[in-house]
């Protein structure tokens, strides 16, 4: 399992709406229950918000998770293993969280190299933070992640025209 959408993460005016996406890449169904996706304050590296998941993610199948991301930079968002405490994906943005707390563990959610600070809410511009191309994870947030304007939950990620 992946991110493949952080959105609203640039919306403009006040923050509504937002959701993370989660895609199953693999070729069969993927098990959610004991998986956690949560978000992560950079200020403090601390968590401020989690959903737990459960059921099961068919194949090729997405998952909007409908979540507010506080505003403020950086911040983070991780999937994890809540039995095992194994991160399964991470992304932070607008700057580095090297030390997240999250169930007193602490984790890296840079992957690779970092997503560049400046991909950040302007407030000016309504878009989502995606995984472009579709459901590939390099382990590499700079060369994984670019901000779209073309939000497309449920359907697979596409760059802005």
């Amino acid at each position: 399992m992946v991110f493949q959408h952080v959105v609203q993460v640039h919306q403009v005016g006040a923050d509504t709406a937002g959701f993370v996406e989660i895609a199953n890449a693999g070729s069969s169904a993927a098990a959610l229950d004991g998986i956690a996706l949560v978000l992560v304050n950079g200020g403090d590296g601390t968590e401020y918000a989690r959903v737990a998941l459960t059921g099961s993610l068919a194949a090729g199948a997405y998952l909007q998770v409908d979540i507010e991301a506080q505003n403020g930079a950086p911040d983070g968002v991780a999937l994890i293993d809540t039995a095992s405490k194994a991160l399964l994906d991470a992304l932070s943005y607008e700057g580095e969280i090297a030390a997240a707390t999250i169930d007193g563990q602490t984790y890296d959610l840079v992957e690779g190299a970092a997503l560049d600070a400046a991909v950040a809410d302007s407030n000016t511009v309504d878009g989502s933070l995606s995984r472009i191309p579709d459901k590939q994870d390099g382990n590499d947030a700079a060369s994984d992640w670019e901000f779209t304007t073309t939000k497309t939950p449920g359907a697979a990620n596409v760059a802005s025209p």
